[in-house]
């Protein structure tokens, strides 16, 4: 018997003693929005340059994942999308999404490879270039799509990127995967800035589910990661989801004038640095 296509949320509910951490959460939701915010923020600006954003999408609907016409909001007859309530084939989407990380993951592995020869071919002997962030979120149809933060701060950083994203414009379909935007930012804003407000609000969006409704609130299979910052960065300014979750634990406890938690010294340090640094729940975009 095939599995459900999508889970369903649970229906715990959401106390101050015991925190839902559901996206869809009111009271939830912003904080986790606002970490993510602050997450992607940080380290952008730690990063010091330009940001390349591009988005890879599912395949579409000649490509394997056609439209269900039963799914269809609307009763006449109508051009399908996703912003209209359509839905991808119900079983297709489920066993699109459930391997797509997988799938996304050698493909960006051939495509880092591939643009790592390159340079090294002509000769740099340097630290290889590496994503600085992603982002997964639910297409309106119900399937994953990826949004990819790409190094731009030199001409070297810049050039690896345009090869990376030439070779998933050309290999994408080998791993079931559709077309490459190269320009998700056209309608927001012209280009990207070099604090890195931009780009945070744009993954952060992405990561914190703004599509969620059009799912019908059900989480899609084949993914639990929603995010991700390079470890070269995350290790330079500690900004992690945990230690943003740590921050907002040791405001209480010092707002309560509770007993200091038991971390190590080195881990208490990050915290105690980035509780100053920043508002306790970063503004969200």
């Amino acid at each position: 018997m095939r599995r459900q296509a999508e889970l369903s949320v649970g229906a715990r509910r959401c106390e101050p003693r015991r925190r839902c951490r559901r996206w869809t959460c009111d009271h939830c939701g912003p904080i986790r929005m606002g970490d993510e915010f602050r997450k992607f923020h940080d380290n952008i600006n730690a990063y010091g340059g330009n940001v390349i954003l591009v988005a890879v999408t599912a395949p579409g609907t000649n490509e394997g994942l056609p439209w269900d016409p039963d799914q269809c909001l609307i009763g006449e007859e109508h051009r399908h999308g996703g912003d209209r309530g359509c839905r991808v084939v119900h079983d297709l989407a489920y066993d699109w999404n459930e391997c797509a990380s997988d799938r996304y993951a050698r493909l960006w592995k051939a495509a880092s490879v591939e643009a790592d020869r390159w340079l090294r071919r002509r000769g740099y002997r340097g630290r290889l270039p590496r994503r600085v962030a992603n982002a997964w979120a639910p297409q309106q149809r119900g399937v994953w799509h990826v949004h990819e933060a790409l190094p731009a701060k030199s001409a070297l950083e810049l050039q690896w990127s345009r090869m990376v994203v030439r070779f998933i414009e050309r290999n994408a379909r080998r791993y079931s995967w559709g077309n490459v935007d190269r320009n998700p930012l056209r309608k927001a804003a012209a280009g990207v800035g070099r604090d890195g407000t931009v780009a945070a609000r744009y993954l952060a969006r992405n990561t914190a589910g703004y599509l969620a409704e059009n799912a019908g609130g059900v989480a899609l299979p084949g993914r639990r990661l929603r995010s991700y910052v390079s470890r070269r960065l995350t290790t330079e300014t500690g900004v992690t989801m945990r230690n943003l979750r740590r921050v907002r634990y040791l405001f209480v406890v010092i707002r309560e004038r509770l007993p200091l938690p038991d971390w190590p010294a080195n881990e208490f340090e990050v915290v105690w640095r980035l509780l100053g640094e920043g508002v306790v729940v970063a503004r969200g975009p």
